[in-house]
């Protein structure tokens, strides 16, 4: 079984179609984003934040690649 990351076009293309990991990739950009706005806007801040973790679902996309063959 093989299972890849992002659920680009190839994973379609390619045969056994691939199954993939659908990460939502604006809005991990966006909320980045949002983050680092929110660390420079706070500079004065005694404590500076070194980690954050930031949970994003994320779909599992079964295709052939897993399947159990008959």
């Amino acid at each position: 079984a093989v299972v890849g990351f992002s659920n680009s076009k190839s994973s379609k293309i390619v045969e056994p179609n691939l199954t993939t990991v659908s990460q939502p990739g604006n809005l991990i950009g966006k909320t980045a984003v949002s983050y680092l706005i929110s660390e420079i806007e706070n500079e004065s801040d005694t404590e500076m934040t070194t980690s954050k973790t930031v949970e994003i679902n994320t779909e599992l996309i079964v295709r052939e690649s897993t399947l159990k063959l008959s």
